[in-house]
């Protein structure tokens, strides 16, 4: 035997093993250096409902919260189980399964608190615990298990996970169970003497980080619910009973979750979490606007692509719009995704300069998951269904188009999510609410009454169903209102709306949430809004990082000023789009903006030369980030034909308004050179900004009930409006949940449905130096659409210091007067007759009929403020130009006197002038601007620009 040779064979063999082990070592330590950090929530019903897809319609917070964290970095699992108890988890060997997978570095959430009030010991979950946190227990013979069991405390369970999760290495927080939908005095009932305290105290004890959920939350909805009614709290943001949070219940809850991590940072956990985004960091301010191009590569031969960016890029356009309509290209069968052609297209934009903006497609799903699932169509009131070959026919009230919605928009925004070519996410297309009258989807509006109204009751008293023998016994007996039927419950319709509304709202929601997961930090998302202003879903999507809209401006219709305005449009068709929604977000961008002739309106007239121009610069004048223009390619074939595009059918020629969109391009170009240190706007234009106060709900509700084929709810509103911008003045839309002390005057035109909380708002803010009007039907009813039962329009009496006595309604060919300040001013529409307290001005009184003298506008001064009261409509609007006038000068808020359709406004440092009447004026500047586009003689269809040196 050559024993130098078994020697050394029994050394290689040696290292040999040391070297596997070594490997072996390496490979577990490389394997963990490589794991991502996990984030855990274990708890009960609260952090994850059933299978936490909201098919009950409850969601618990831990299944809404991932889109906070950057999950490239830290895996977020939910192990909450619904029913447990901080007991229960552990006897049911819930906690050792989640034991065995926590690592160092990992982080463990725990709520439970709800289920350990129920009872130690019974045959139905005997989950309970000891109440408190001391060492105290309870020996059992368990009813359920049948086996003795010796229970423990509340704390105890409690101080065991965290024991456990730092004998891992890793991190545990507590959270506060969150709070129930329990009122007392106006305010959420606290259970910081109880369970609240308890977990605080453990926290304490323990040493370990605390999150105070069950008082954040309860802080929230009481702020909601001092604002809009504690109703909104039942119907929105819980579900089926007083603990179960809904979708905007569990949504709120997560938020408080991700405030109180990024505020404490927990261990180091705030370092996960997503930068916190301010919408206004997605835009370079130095680049004052961005313009772009709808283009559909899968429309066009691919041999063409290049060609056709290229040109895109060599017009200035500085990104594109991809995939809008694309699912089936996207998704050609089910589960079998394609993004090959789709990365081919970004590849070419990008190579060529150009950024995307990328589409979820879901106006159009493909035919095999409608031919699959028919049910997946809208069902319209008279029975006739939607079918494939359109756009906008799915329902979003359908569980399974949601489903698959879902399911695509996660396999896309994982494919660019963090593609940095990518710079923002645009949902759906021009989103509105459906009228689905499908089974499925009177299940969902029945579904949504419960939750609201918790009892059929309380429905029948809200309803009023005891008018014309309407009342209901069950829920099940309640359909989808028919609209077509006449004297169908004004109450009933108001909630359907609602309902239709929070529908569409749920459904962007959820489209954002699933992109977010993914998104990269620099990627917004929004979406393509239309300006119908009484839509209210324009407002309720809480997902998006701002809001868009799209505004098309010749089709035939609103004719603007002279014989061919028609061919501008008006002036204010733009503007009140950039004024209702730039104040949302404080930003906000047009997605699509007419590039010349269309196909769809009943007269598709052209645009004037210089027209698109000028559409362009009065959205820049509003303040946009970025506008887009649909689209690119005039198409050859499909429904939109004769619709233009930035070039034509040939693919090559500029088409007028394509010459436009490229002169304004190099416009914007060159005033980013010459822009400003200085951007404050002048001091007169601020001080006369102003906040119209409004509520798409009065105007579903006056719809209603008009009492005259003469009232019209939003030209009500514009004759506010339009005599806002003739003055010059900046002006925001805003809604209930904004501050009103920003603005010295605040006008809520024709706010028909108010409660106590409101009131006492407009109060405060006059009290404080505010200076409120209001309008002809204002506080007539309550936010079910009832009367008061009392005097009408009682309750804003001791508000505006006078009384209604009635109101009347005149037949528009004998208009009567409205003698103010010695001039005569025709109405017809509504007329309230007013009584003025002593101490109450009366600004203007009626002629022409049997209450001639009686008071039509009244004026008072209250604490620091004053509350004008104008209950009349007038016929063409001068009226409520001059009593603002009068307003305004009694403030000592410089004005401006503008001409019909011209409007000048500022940002930036520059001031802008758009002019849409159909004469050359002379702006009436003073000072020595330094104009940089156009000059001090502004024509029609003209712009200038300027900077005051």
């Amino acid at each position: 035997m050559n024993t130098s040779y078994f020697f050394g064979k029994r050394k290689s063999a040696t290292a040999l093993c040391a070297g596997l082990i070594i490997c072996l070592l390496f490979f577990g330590f490389t394997k963990q250096a490589d794991r991502k950090p996990q984030l855990i929530f274990i708890g009960d019903s609260t952090v994850k409902n059933g299978s936490g897809d909201g098919s009950n319609g409850q969601w618990g917070w831990g299944d809404q919260i991932a889109c906070y964290f950057d999950t490239a970095k830290i895996a977020v699992v939910n192990h909450a189980r619904g029913g447990r108890s901080s007991r229960t988890y552990i006897s049911e060997g819930l906690w050792d399964k989640v034991l065995d997978n926590l690592h160092p570095g990992d982080y463990l959430l725990i709520q439970f608190g709800h289920n350990d009030t129920s009872p130690i010991n019974d045959t139905l979950r005997a989950r309970g615990t000891v109440k408190g946190i001391g060492e105290e227990t309870e020996t059992i013979d368990n009813l359920l298990t049948h086996k003795r069991e010796t229970v423990h405390s509340f704390g105890w369970y409690l101080r065991k996970y965290v024991r456990d999760t730092k004998a891992k290495g890793a991190t545990p927080v507590l959270v506060s169970p969150v709070p129930r939908n329990n009122f007392k005095d106006g305010k959420i009932v606290r259970n910081a003497n109880t369970y609240g305290g308890w977990v605080k105290q453990v926290a304490e004890d323990e040493n370990v980080p605390f999150i105070d959920l069950n008082n954040r939350s309860a802080n929230e909805l009481d702020k909601i619910a001092a604002v809009q009614g504690e109703a909104t709290i039942d119907s929105v943001y819980f579900y089926g009973d007083h603990t179960h949070t809904s979708l905007a219940g569990a949504q709120l809850n997560a938020r408080c979750v991700v405030e109180d991590i990024r505020e404490n940072n927990h261990r180091g956990l705030s370092h996960f979490l997503r930068p916190k985004i301010k919408p206004d960091r997605f835009f370079n301010e130095k680049d004052l606007i961005t313009t772009g191009v709808y283009y559909y590569p899968e429309h066009w031969n691919e041999s063409q692509w290049e060609r056709d960016l290229l040109k895109i890029k060599e017009l200035g356009f500085e990104f594109v719009h991809f995939a809008e309509f694309a699912w089936a290209q996207i998704e050609p069968s089910e589960g079998v995704y394609d993004f090959a052609w789709l990365d081919r297209a970004v590849n070419m934009a990008a190579r060529n300069g150009l950024k995307v903006i990328m589409c979820t497609s879901t106006a159009t799903p493909p035919v095999w998951l409608t031919r699959k699932y028919p049910e997946t169509l809208i069902e319209h009131e008279n029975g006739t269904k939607t079918d494939h070959g359109a756009r906008q026919h799915p329902s979003v009230s359908n569980n399974y188009y949601r489903n698959y919605s879902m399911k695509m928009i996660e396999k896309l925004a994982q494919h660019y999510g963090r593609d940095t070519r990518i710079m923002g996410w645009q949902l759906d297309n021009e989103p509105r609410p459906n009228r689905d009258y499908a089974p499925g989807v009177q299940q969902r509006f029945r579904d949504w009454l419960l939750r609201k109204y918790q009892t059929i009751g309380h429905l029948n008293k809200a309803w009023g169903t005891a008018f014309w023998s309407q009342t209901y016994s069950r829920f099940d007996e309640i359909n989808i209102p028919r609209f077509a039927q006449m004297f169908m419950n004004a109450h009933q319709i108001l909630d359907y709306n609602r309902f239709s509304t929070e529908e569409m709202s749920s459904f962007l929601d959820e489209q954002a949430k699933t992109i977010r997961k993914y998104a990269g930090e620099n990627q917004w998302i929004t979406t393509n809004y239309i300006p119908e202003y009484s839509d209210g879903h324009l407002r309720q999507s809480h997902e998006l990082d701002f809001h868009s809209y799209t505004r098309y401006m010749v089709f035939g219709a609103n004719y603007g000023i002279g014989r061919k305005g028609y061919r501008l449009g008006p002036v204010e068709r733009i503007a009140k789009a950039n004024d209702f929604f730039r104040p949302i977000d404080g930003i906000y961008g047009v997605m699509e903006l007419q590039p010349g002739q269309v196909n769809w309106g009943k007269i598709n007239p052209q645009p004037l030369p210089g027209a698109v121009r000028l559409w362009l610069w009065h959205v820049f004048a509003g303040g946009s980030r970025f506008v887009c223009t649909y689209r690119y390619r005039q198409p050859v074939y499909g429904t939109e034909l004769y619709h233009y595009g930035i070039v034509g059918p040939d693919g090559v020629t500029p088409m007028p308004g394509g010459l436009e969109y490229a002169q304004f391009i190099q416009e914007i170009n060159d005033l980013r050179k010459k822009q400003l240190a200085e951007t404050k706007n002048p001091d007169a234009y601020e001080k006369r900004r102003t906040a119209i106060l409004y509520n798409h709900e009065n105007a579903w509700e006056i719809a209603r009930n008009k009492q005259t084929t003469e009232w019209n709810t939003e030209l009500h509103i514009d004759k506010y409006y339009n005599a806002l911008k003739n003055f010059g003045a900046p002006v925001d839309f805003i809604d209930e949940r904004q501050d009103f002390s920003k603005y010295p005057v605040v006008i809520a035109p024709a706010y028909e449905m108010i409660d106590e909380t409101l009131v006492k708002r407009w109060e405060n803010y006059v009290e404080a130096g505010g200076n409120l009007v209001l309008t002809c039907r204002t506080g007539h009813k309550n936010r079910n659409g009832q009367l008061f039962e009392m005097p009408f329009g009682a309750p804003v009496y001791p508000l505006i210091g006078a009384k209604i006595a009635f109101y009347d309604l005149l037949l528009p060919q004998t208009p009567d007067i409205i003698l103010f300040d010695k001039q005569k001013y025709l109405w017809s529409s509504w007329g309230e007759i007013l009584v003025p307290e002593k101490n109450t001005e009366t600004w203007a009184t009626y002629s022409g009929d049997f209450y001639e003298g009686s008071t039509a506008i009244s004026h008072r001064r209250s604490g620091k403020g004053t509350v004008t009261y104008i209950g009349v409509d007038s016929q063409d609007g001068r009226l409520e130009k001059a009593v603002l006038k009068k307003i305004y000068a009694r403030l000592n808020i410089p004005l401006s006197d503008l001409p019909p359709g011209l409007h000048i406004e500022y940002r930036n440092g520059f001031g802008i002038a758009v002019n849409y009447a159909d004469k050359t004026y002379t702006l009436p500047l003073s000072g020595h601007p330094e104009y940089l586009i156009g000059g001090k003689e502004i024509p029609c269809a003209g712009v200038s620009v300027w900077v005051n040196r």
